[in-house]
């Protein structure tokens, strides 16, 4: 302080200079907290909650799905009990290679293009998987198709074959 008071402003300015540079830091030190709390908490949920655990809850929540079983009664026309069966042992299979489709893996456990599916082996043979896999990728979506189809080319998948899987998923995203 002092007696001139022409330093009044010079003073006056300097002061608010630094509390402006000081409520900045305030500011800044109180986002980081935030913004540090923030992360760590991202990196615990992502610690306790990996790909495999949430999978896990939702295929348990899958299995007890009371209209997903009765869907599997309806279309395969069996007991509540074979319809839980066919859900827990056959239809997971599809759901470990990320089908997740109901109608799709159903689709692809009834298909006929690939012999009989009576038994367990043929309604979950690795061709069928691969096939559901395909269509579910597809999603109904054209270009995606056009894009499978010139994939299969590529590979130089024989154009019979070839052609019979297209049919096949066209047939599973109810193209046909």
């Amino acid at each position: 302080m002092s007696d001139d008071f022409s330093n009044v402003p010079k003073y006056t300015l300097a002061g608010a200079a630094a509390t402006t540079i000081a409520g900045k830091g305030i500011v800044n030190k109180a986002n980081s907290i935030k913004n540090g709390i923030s992360e760590e908490y991202n990196r615990f949920y992502e610690a306790t909650h990996t790909s495999e655990e949430v999978h896990a809850r939702e295929d348990k929540k899958a299995l007890n799905n009371k209209e997903r079983i009765k869907k599997y009664q309806e279309e395969f026309n069996v007991s509540q009990v074979e319809a839980r069966r066919i859900i827990r042992e056959e239809a997971q299979q599809y759901r470990e290679y990320g089908i997740t489709d109901d109608d799709i893996i159903i689709k692809a456990m009834k298909t006929k293009e690939f012999g009989e599916s009576r038994t367990l082996k043929q309604r979950t043979s690795k061709e069928r998987i691969l096939l559901a896999k395909m269509a579910s990728q597809v999603e109904g979506k054209e270009d995606r198709y056009k894009r499978l189809k010139e994939g299969l080319k590529d590979r130089g998948v024989k154009s019979q074959d070839a052609n019979k899987y297209l049919r096949t998923i066209r047939m599973f995203n109810n193209w046909m």
